[in-house]
């Protein structure tokens, strides 16, 4: 519990359950402090409402302030940006004489995945500009960013739908945060397709890159070896759960020069064409994987969170010949479409 009104209390307990997490290696108690965390700033910012409360908006989901704010407890997803982002900005400040500009779209009521910056664990001069159109959590975030400022830290909120953003200056750094397993239903694709031409060319995006594959899988024995092999907090590698799959053609790979990448066709990406003859065995599945590589050796293995946990899909056309265009669609409701070739797309 947080006691009294005292702001330099607050701050206090904030930094130290923060420089906790930075520090341990064991996963029950790194959760046990993550939630500590999230409740001692539910305490300050008393948020309304349920995390489950979602709408659907232009690039699909848009999650409630309570539920962008629980995303705080994903603890290893939270923990791998933080440590990516104290990376990164150690790269980007050296030999740097002016402030680090950096880009946080969708920042929720406590700004979650940049909380080391607001809470000084770099000193070093940062301009960072927080995208955020929900009311609530606007109001939250501004009373979050009175109670903890950092004279090093010079914060810029802006009130709008992320695809309207527009800067004349170019960024160093910038924040994607992603929420769902292989990017469907999110926005995530659309938005980083829209603000990455607002990177400058040794900009850093976090993460990286994430890699989204279309594989088969023999699900039943998957998921048997998975139940009996996974360890809390830690994911399989992919020699690990080779044995029961095959890659049948990479998906998506998101990543800062996504533009240059995939040319755009209305509100589609076209990834690829492609033709699959093998046919696969009866007994298995068409899956979705996730890879989320953080920066240099950071990353989230699969099955490690909910975030690369593997997605069964309907037979996409994947076993029956037929030629086909992949695409993403990025408005509305995001997600793959496999389009045969001779048919008509809608």
């Amino acid at each position: 519990m947080v006691k009294g009104n005292s702001s330099n209390y607050v701050t206090e307990k904030l930094c130290f359950l923060m420089e906790f997490l930075l520090s341990q290696t064991d996963f029950h108690k790194q959760e046990t402090a993550m939630n500590e965390l999230f409740t001692a700033l539910d305490a300050i910012l008393k948020l309304h409402g349920s995390a489950t409360d979602h709408e659907f908006g232009e690039t699909g989901m848009l999650i409630s302030s309570r539920g962008a704010a629980s995303c705080l407890t994903g603890t290893a997803r939270t923990l791998c940006y933080w440590h990516s982002l104290l990376v990164a900005i150690e790269k980007l400040q050296t030999d740097r004489h002016e402030p680090l500009r950096m880009l946080y779209p969708g920042s929720g009521p406590f700004a979650t995945l940049i909380l080391p910056l607001l809470l000084g664990k770099v000193t070093g001069r940062i301009e960072i500009h927080l995208i955020e159109i929900n009311n609530q959590s606007l109001a939250s975030l501004a009373n979050f960013l009175n109670l903890i400022q950092r004279p090093n830290v010079k914060c810029h909120i802006h009130h709008c739908d992320i695809l309207e953003f527009d800067s004349t200056a170019l960024f160093d750094l910038m924040i994607s945060e992603v929420m769902l397993s292989s990017l469907q239903t999110e926005g995530q694709v659309a938005i980083t397709y829209h603000l990455s031409q607002f990177l400058a060319p040794h900009a850093i995006l976090i993460p990286e890159a994430i890699n989204v594959d279309l594989c088969w899988s023999d699900v039943t024995k998957e998921f048997s070896f998975v139940d009996s092999h996974r360890k809390p907090g830690r994911g399989l590698s992919l020699k690990q759960l080779s044995p029961f799959r095959k890659t049948l053609t990479p998906l998506i790979r998101l990543d800062k020069n996504v533009r240059q990448r995939y040319k755009r066709e209305g509100e589609y990406l076209l990834l690829q064409r492609v033709e699959f003859k093998k046919k696969w065995p009866d007994t298995g599945a068409v899956i979705c994987t996730t890879n989320i590589q953080f920066i240099d050796d950071i990353r989230l293995d699969e099955y490690q969170n909910g975030l690369t946990s593997p997605i069964v899909m309907a037979d996409p056309g994947c076993v029956s010949g037929v030629p086909l265009e992949i695409k993403f669609r990025m408005l509305k409701m995001p997600g793959y479409k496999f389009v045969p070739i001779d048919a008509k797309s809608d």
